[in-house]
C-alpha cells in the first residue's frame, strides 16, 4: 500500500492528525449512510465536481468498489466505550441543542456480541444501569460490520471515519442545527439546499434508482452530507467531537466525530 503522510489535520483545542496512505491511485471521497438494503455511498473524484451515488449491499462490498477512496466518512458508531456514553456522543449532543436525540448513544463493546435485543442489551445494563435503545439496535448488525472490517485491517482505519449526518448539516449551517427533522418533506428541502449543486445533480438521478421503502430520500441526503465532511477531512477542515482529548477504545479504534 505504499507509505503514509499526516495530511489530514482536524481542527481542536489540540493538533489531531489523521495519516493516510500515500498513492495516486486514492483518487476518490465517499460518504456513507446505512439503509434498508445495505449502505448508501456517495463518492466524487478528488480533483473534479463528478459526483455519484451507489448502493451495496454489504459494507465489504462497498469498501471492495471503493479501494480509491482516500477518506469514507461513514454514519455509524466505530469507537465502543466498556460502560459509559462515549464522550463524542455527549459533545455532539450538546453542539446540536434541540436536535440532540438523533445521536442515539452508541452501544458499549459488549452488546455486539447479543443475538437479539434482550442479549444485547444485557451488557449495557450491567454496566450502566441502561438498557440499549430500540434505534441502537436496529443498527447494531451495521455496526457490527463496519467494526469486523476495522479490526480486520489496519490500513482500513486510517480511510475510514466516524460522521453523524445532523451534526455535519449544522457545521454546513453556521452551526446552526436544522429547523426541520430530516424525516418531514421541510427537513429534506433544507438539507437539499445546503448540498453543492453538483451533489443536488447527483441526488436527482440517485432518487429514481431505488424504490422508498429500500433506500429512502434522507439515506441519500446523509450519505452526501457525509461526503461534504470527507471533502473537509481531507483538506484539514474537519470539526472534532469532542475537540480534545481523543479518546480510543479498548480495540484501540477512535472514539470521535468529525464534521
Amino acid at each position: 500500500m505504499g507509505g503514509q503522510d499526516a495530511s489530514l489535520a482536524i481542527e481542536s483545542n489540540e493538533a489531531h492528525v489523521i495519516p493516510t496512505p500515500r498513492g495516486s491511485w486514492l483518487s476518490t471521497l465517499t460518504g456513507v449512510d446505512g439503509c434498508r438494503i445495505g449502505w448508501v455511498a456517495a463518492t466524487r473524484g478528488l480533483h473534479s465536481d463528478e459526483c455519484s451515488v451507489e448502493v451495496f449491499p454489504t459494507f465489504a462490498n462497498l469498501l471492495a468498489s471503493t479501494a480509491t477512496s482516500k477518506v469514507i466518512a461513514v454514519d455509524i458508531p466505530i469507537g465502543l466505550s466498556e460502560s459509559a456514553p462515549r464522550p463524542t456522543d455527549l459533545s455532539a449532543r450538546r453542539f446540536l441543542g434541540p436536535r440532540a436525540s438523533s445521536v442515539f448513544p452508541a452501544p458499549c463493546r459488549a452488546s455486539l456480541d447479543g443475538t437479539s435485543y434482550e442479549s444485547a442489551s444485557a451488557p449495557s445494563f450491567a454496566a450502566s444501569g441502561k438498557k440499549l435503545t430500540k434505534q441502537t439496535y436496529a443498527i447494531i448488525a451495521k455496526i457490527r460490520e463496519v467494526d469486523l472490517a476495522l479490526r480486520t485491517d489496519s490500513a482500513m482505519r486510517q480511510r475510514v471515519v466516524e460522521v453523524h449526518p445532523e451534526v455535519c448539516v449544522a457545521v454546513l449551517n453556521g452551526d446552526q442545527p436544522m429547523a426541520n427533522p430530516k424525516k418531514r418533506s421541510a427537513g429534506k428541502q433544507e438539507r437539499l439546499a445546503l448540498l453543492p449543486t453538483q451533489y443536488q445533480a447527483a441526488f436527482a438521478v440517485a432518487r429514481p434508482r431505488w424504490l422508498h421503502k429500500e433506500v429512502a430520500t434522507d439515506d441519500i441526503l446523509d450519505a452526501l452530507v457525509a461526503l461534504g465532511t470527507a471533502v473537509r477531512v481531507h483538506s484539514g477542515s474537519a470539526r472534532s467531537f469532542p475537540p480534545t482529548p481523543l479518546a480510543h477504545d479498548s480495540v484501540g479504534l477512535p472514539m470521535r466525530i468529525l464534521a
